[in-house]
């Protein structure tokens, strides 16, 4: 939210995925009780993409429809997995 936290960070780097996906940010926002408000929606989007970046973690970003965003991030997992084609 705008600041770093040390513990948090250094919680993370014990906990390292093989691969991070981002979904897009395009698909209309629904609120479903969870969420922040759409207001910051693209600006939190945008903090997540330059967190990602600035770390030294495979990542990816899926766009498009919920289906092709999954057919995506399953085809990038399988080959981080070496499942793959």
């Amino acid at each position: 939210m705008g600041r770093e936290s040390p513990p948090l960070n250094d919680l993370a780097m014990l906990c390292r995925a093989n691969l991070y996906i981002l979904t897009g940010d395009e698909i209309p926002f629904v609120q479903d009780g969870l969420r922040d408000g759409e207001s910051i929606r693209h600006e939190m989007h945008q903090w997540f993409e330059e967190a990602l970046r600035r770390q030294p973690v495979p990542w990816m970003a899926v766009r498009g429809t919920p289906e092709q965003r999954l057919e995506d991030a399953v085809a990038a997992c399988e080959c981080e997995s070496g499942s793959g084609t």
